[in-house]
């Protein structure tokens, strides 16, 4: 009798193909990965279970510090660079801006973690949905924000995305102010991406532009979990480099000032 191996799911990059270099130099604030699931643990089976993966996995002796009403467990680096948390129906890590060099040499061996508590401490076999989340912020100075927010604008983003963005009139004697916009690409029959471009003018002289990106899988099977990421991340850059400036990419080739 022949078994055919199980199909891994269909996930389709909307984007060009483009080439992932690792850059000299990066605005991205932030990575979180995580993954979620529909048969949380009870508290006793999570307190129970999570002492000895956290022991193996990190050399971490955390008995002490919990009971039976735990709920979540948190663990981060010596330099708060990297941080886990593990819950009833979650697990996440967080990749600081320092931490970050590429999604290869940066978080795969993280995703793998998370996939062994999946396995370990969760016990299912399939997961509701997997997540990457990226922040990239660019902080800008000049004399009078509001004069020069459509320039920043366009300096930033493509003037596809932008146009309308750039255009809008803030009142003169308001501060804090912002305006955000979003769009969603479908990336196959489960899986999707999220692009937020948003901008704070914080007062006179400051104003920060955002671009926080999101892609998410569902009804992934444990086993495809540390496959189906990389594919996720490959949109998000593909997303990346659709919506920031070629002015952007010429500032990320050049060591950091």
């Amino acid at each position: 009798m022949i078994i055919f191996a199980e199909p891994i799911m269909n996930i389709q990059n909307p984007y060009s193909e483009v080439e992932h270099k690792v850059f000299k130099r990066t605005f991205l604030q932030e990575t979180e990965v995580g993954v979620e699931f529909d048969k949380p643990m009870t508290t006793e089976d999570f307190s129970t279970r999570i002492v000895p993966f956290v022991s193996k996995t990190f050399n971490v002796p955390i008995a002490d510090k919990l009971d039976t009403s735990t709920e979540k467990a948190e663990l981060t680096s010596s330099d708060g660079q990297v941080k886990f948390e593990f819950g009833l129906s979650f697990a996440k890590v967080s990749i600081g801006r320092l931490a970050y060099k590429s999604f290869s040499s940066s978080v795969i061996q993280h995703i793998t973690i998370l996939v062994n508590f999946i396995k370990d401490v969760a016990c299912v076999d399939e997961i509701k949905q997997t997540y990457i989340n990226k922040i990239n912020v660019w902080p800008i100075e000049s004399k009078n924000s509001k004069s020069s927010f459509g320039a920043a604008s366009f300096f930033i983003f493509k003037k596809e995305h932008i146009e309308d963005f750039a255009n809008m009139k803030f009142e003169e004697s308001d501060y804090p102010v912002g305006a955000a916009k979003e769009a969603v690409v479908k990336c196959g029959d489960s899986a999707s991406l999220k692009a937020t471009l948003r901008v704070e003018l914080k007062d006179e002289q400051n104003a920060s532009f955002y671009l926080a990106l999101r892609a998410h899988a569902s009804d992934v099977k444990v086993d495809n979990v540390i496959s189906v990421l990389p594919k996720l991340n490959e949109i998000m850059f593909g997303a990346f480099t659709d919506i920031v400036s070629d002015n952007i990419f010429d500032l990320m080739s050049k060591e950091s000032s």
